[in-house]
């Protein structure tokens, strides 16, 4: 059960140029969209990242549910509990 996760984003502007390619957009695309975010990142972005708690998760365990979806917030409530 995993209660928090977290990623380093990209940084690099050659690697995010190179993840466009993969996504199949050229070289004049990614420019023309996202030409603003390759130049911030050729300023040196620094690594950024985070962690994210499953504060979901941690209810449903103290809680003794099943599923994750019986504690999600803005859910419909089970027919049980009307």
């Amino acid at each position: 059960m995993e209660l928090g996760g977290g990623s380093i984003r990209i940084h690099r502007s050659d690697i995010q140029a190179r993840i466009f390619k993969i996504l199949g957009f050229s070289d004049e695309e990614a420019r023309e969209k996202f030409g603003f975010f390759l130049e911030a990142l050729e300023y040196g972005t620094p690594p950024h990242g985070g962690i994210a708690l499953g504060l979901d998760r941690l209810v449903m365990l103290l809680t003794n549910q099943s599923s994750l979806r019986d504690v999600i917030a803005f859910r419909r409530p089970p027919a049980r509990w009307t």
